[in-house]
Formats: C-alpha cells, structure tokens, sequence
C-alpha cells in the first residue's frame, strides 16, 4: 500500500486487529482475513463499540523487515533502523467501497 502523512489526534482504537491479505492497487484493498473488506467490516464499523461520532479510519501497522529474497541480519538491522524513531502504524481515512466491496483508503 503506498499512502501520504497525515496527522490523527486524539483518535480512539477499536475493533480487532485484521490482516490485509490481497490489495488491487496501491490503495486499495481487495480481501482482509481472506474475506471481501465490505462484508467484514460494516458490521464493525456499525457496531455498539464505535467510540463517538468521528470518521472511522484504518490503522495499517508496517512490518519494517526486509521482503526480498536476502533476509540477512544486515538486511534486517538496516530496515529497523530506518524504522527508527517512527510510528510502525499508519492511519488513513476509509474513503469507500468499490462496486466488488473492496475497500478504497
């Protein structure tokens, strides 16, 4: 997923944590937990948990290891520090969902 910054304050964490399993594009997600995003997420975004009256947003939490195929401790130790003094977790905004129920960040 590529994504720009953006400033999130005084936000309030709710729903489990899900995992991205396919994308369409850079940003947009196509199945989360192997299921269509739609179908999963409406009824949390819906449900009694949700903390106020605010737009809900994703948090996409960055594993900062290396993909390729080196994986080395250099490799590793390189990634962790460029990682260095960030947040691992990104917050964007949910714009919509497509026509197919994939979700558009």
């Amino acid at each position: 997923i590529q994504a720009s910054p953006v400033v999130c304050q005084g936000s309030v964490p709710f729903g489990p944590f899900l995992e991205i399993s396919h994308v369409r594009s850079d940003h947009v997600i196509s199945e989360i937990n192997g299921q269509n995003p739609r179908e999963l997420l409406m009824p949390l975004l819906h449900g009694p948990h949700v903390p106020g009256n605010g737009q809900s947003m994703a948090g996409v939490f960055v594993d900062p290891k290396p993909d390729g195929p080196h994986g080395s401790w250099t490799d590793a130790h390189l990634a962790m520090a460029a990682m260095d003094g960030r947040p691992n977790c990104l917050v964007r905004p949910m714009h919509s969902f497509t026509r197919e129920g994939h979700l558009v960040l």
